[in-house]
């Protein structure tokens, strides 16, 4: 339903139809914080994620500091996504993957192919078509996002679909994430202070009190009592910062949208900068020589060994020269800036062993009418 390429005014006129739909909350009893109209009219996906609360309000107060729940009309992201949607994005997608609880109540995740859809989801399970690819109104909208959020990440959006009772146990994430109701409902409770300064997502199996989180050491099972809760129905939005407890449990079928961010520190920036100056040190990209144990044993300077690692370290000090402040401010720029891909591609997905497969695509067995 989306054209492969759309001129500036359809992207306007699109946008500005996002932008202008939102409501007054339902937070199941808790008073919504009063919201003042948007102000900002050059970022066009953010306004469209925001509503009515203005973009300075929301750096102000929310960005990477609290979650943030957002009211919409149920029309609000119709252009943006649906049904039929999800049904292409299952084979546009680069991994699709059936997430449920075990007998245990264990989170489980298997890979699947698109003609699996149907039946993972009869099966109580959340279906998920990760990093959606060849979507017209997904990528405007990731271009509009990126222009307006300068990160060296890269936006992505996911599809979830998930039955009644099917979502995620408790967990955090190692990113910021925007969830936006299309379809249906979903009921979230999540934290209102994240764990600050996490490197990984991290979650809580059943019955377990304290994990071990990589970079913080251990962490203790938060007092779910003390989360908000609400129910996501189609227009809404949830911005949840990075290392915000939640988990979340569809009432009835539910399709929404994520919209993250990957991961990227300062090493990152570091790796960026070392590979644009590899040119200047070819020596780093040589093989190293191969050496017979006895000779190293005996006399390691004749083996070329030593040589080899001399002129490598002296070409690592020239390019630990080069990652400076100015340095990293480059690699900064040079990642955020990276232009989008002038051509999606789909990127074939292996077939694991435990794959459940049709021998036909059956889209007439999903829970909604819709098509491939």
């Amino acid at each position: 339903n989306y054209p492969e390429a759309w001129t500036q005014g359809d992207k306007q006129r699109w946008f500005g139809a996002l932008s202008g739909a939102a409501c007054c909350a339902r937070t199941n009893g808790q008073t919504p914080m009063m919201q003042t109209p948007p102000q900002d009219s050059d970022h066009d996906a953010l306004c469209a994620l925001l509503g009515t609360t203005a973009t300075g309000e929301f750096f102000a107060h929310y960005w990477d500091r609290k979650p943030l729940f957002i009211a919409g009309k149920p029309n609000r992201f119709k252009a943006l996504f649906d049904r039929s949607a999800f049904a292409r994005s299952v084979s546009r997608c680069e991994h699709l993957k059936a997430s449920y609880f075990d007998s245990e109540g264990m989170p489980r995740e298997i890979s699947i192919e698109p003609t699996a859809v149907a039946a993972s989801l009869s099966r109580g399970a959340t279906v998920c078509a990760s990093v959606i690819t060849q979507d017209a109104a997904l990528r405007a909208f990731l271009e509009s996002y990126a222009a307006s959020i300068h990160h060296p990440g890269e936006p992505v959006f996911n599809a979830y679909c998930s039955p009644y009772g099917a979502g995620f146990g408790l967990h955090l994430d190692d990113h910021p994430v925007w969830i936006v109701q299309i379809d249906g409902a979903k009921r979230w409770w999540y934290c209102t202070d994240p764990v600050p300064n996490t490197t990984s997502s991290i979650t809580f199996a059943p019955g377990v009190g304290v994990v071990n989180a990589p970079g913080i050491g251990p962490l203790v099972r938060p007092e779910e009592d003390e989360f908000l809760e609400v129910v996501l129905e189609p227009g809404d939005v949830l911005y949840l910062p990075q290392g915000t407890w939640h988990r979340a449990s569809a009432v009835g079928l539910s399709l929404a949208l994520t919209l993250a961010r990957t991961p990227a520190s300062a090493m990152d920036l570091a790796k960026h900068a070392a590979t644009t100056m590899v040119a200047q040190y070819p020596r780093l990209l040589r093989n190293l020589p191969g050496v017979w144990v006895d000779a190293l044993a005996r006399d390691p300077s004749r083996t070329g060994l030593d040589g080899a690692l001399d002129a490598s370290a002296r070409a690592l000090e020239g390019v630990a020269r080069g990652l400076d402040r100015r340095g990293l401010d480059e690699a900064w720029s040079a990642l955020c800036e990276k232009p989008f891909a002038q051509t999606f591609v789909c990127v074939p997905q292996t077939k694991p062993l435990n794959t459940v497969q049709h021998a036909q695509p059956d889209w007439s067995r999903l829970p909604f009418p819709c098509g491939p």
